[in-house]
């Protein structure tokens, strides 16, 4: 085709956040992935170490005695990456067993300070439910608190526009009956 054509751009559907984990025997790259789920309000969190050929592991075991710090830093991610998309939650789960166990204990035993910022819920047979410390979730996820204005009532940037257009598109397909498209959700 030889027409002329517009400049377009990709519009990534992920955020991507990295630190050092650092020890006296080494630094490992980490990196927090927020990406997008078939919802456009709700990302998925990932925390992934970078292993010395440059892939991403959730299963390595980095041994740097810092947990702490890295999950305070996460902490610190994902009130950044909220009070960017205030009206978006993660919706999260360990990668095996132990660490899905190890958030629930996290969770658990922070509730009362991160609740003074955040909305914790979790999802158990396929059902969103209130966080309880006693129950086993199969997701977790966590917002922002209501805010007094929505952002979709009082755009201030073309991309709170975009955002809101997005949104009622997403509302509408999900509604409807994608099967004559062949499509699958992402």
């Amino acid at each position: 085709m030889n027409e002329l054509t517009y400049e377009f751009s990709l519009v990534k559907k992920e955020f991507r956040y990295e630190f050092l984990s650092v020890s006296p025997l080494k630094e490992v790259q980490k990196v927090v992935l927020m990406t997008q789920t078939q919802y456009s309000s709700i990302y998925n969190l990932a925390l992934w170490d970078t292993l010395e050929n440059g892939t991403l592991s959730d299963m390595s075991v980095t041994d740097n005695d810092d947990l702490k710090t890295v999950l305070a830093t996460v902490i610190k991610i994902i009130n950044s990456f909220l009070n960017e998309n205030p009206n978006s939650f993660d919706i999260f789960k360990g990668s095996d067993a132990r660490r899905h166990r190890l958030c629930r204990i996290i969770i658990s035993r922070e509730l009362v300070e991160i609740e003074k910022s955040f909305k914790v819920l979790a999802i158990k047979n396929n059902e969103i439910i209130s966080f309880s410390s006693e129950n086993e979730m199969d997701f977790y996820l966590i917002g922002k608190h209501e805010n007094k204005k929505k952002i979709t009532e009082y755009p201030t940037s073309g991309e709170q526009i975009v955002r809101k257009k997005l949104e009622e598109a997403n509302d509408a397909l999900s509604k409807t009956d994608l099967s004559k498209l062949g499509l699958k959700s992402n």
